[in-house]
This record gives structure tokens, C-alpha cells and sequence, in this order.
């Protein structure tokens, strides 16, 4: 892969990554939402990881408090089975 190819791959990966935390964020309960837009409002920050590399065979959207605690939202994977423990 040369530079030619990869910005463009990136961009289409990180696109597709953020079309998933969307679609993780839609699936949350009302009351998780509001959690999360509390927690976002507070200091929290909302974080799209995507990986193992090199295969990127998940995305996971993760909530990391003001505080450093970290709640995974949710993840989506095209392999059954563990991928990141």
C-alpha cells in the first residue's frame, strides 16, 4: 500500500467507523442517552476505536468520564467471538 492508496482507504475506513457509532448510539435506551449526553456535557468524551490491527475487524464506541472511567457503549465485529480481550 503506498501513500496513494491509503488516504483514500483511511478515509473511507473512518467513514464507515463513524456510520457504526452512529447506528451504536441510535441502539442505546432512552435513559442510556441520557446518561451519555450528561456524561458528554460534564467533560466526557465519546471515542469511535476501531482494530485489532492490522485486520480492523471491530468498531467500538467508548464513553471515557471527566474522571478516566471507561464504558464500552457498544461494538460492532465481522468475526464471531472475542476480539479485543
Amino acid at each position: 500500500m503506498n501513500d496513494d492508496t491509503l488516504t483514500p482507504d483511511f478515509r473511507a475506513l473512518a467513514v464507515a467507523c463513524m456510520r457504526l457509532a452512529g447506528e451504536i448510539l441510535k441502539a442505546q435506551t432512552p435513559q442510556a442517552k441520557n446518561n451519555i449526553e450528561g456524561a458528554t456535557a460534564g467533560g466526557g468524551r465519546l471515542f469511535v476505536e476501531f482494530g485489532p490491527l492490522p485486520d480492523f475487524e471491530a468498531v467500538r464506541l467508548v464513553l471515557v468520564e471527566r474522571e478516566g472511567r471507561r464504558h464500552e457503549l457498544g461494538s460492532i465485529q465481522i468475526k464471531a467471538g472475542p476480539v479485543w480481550r
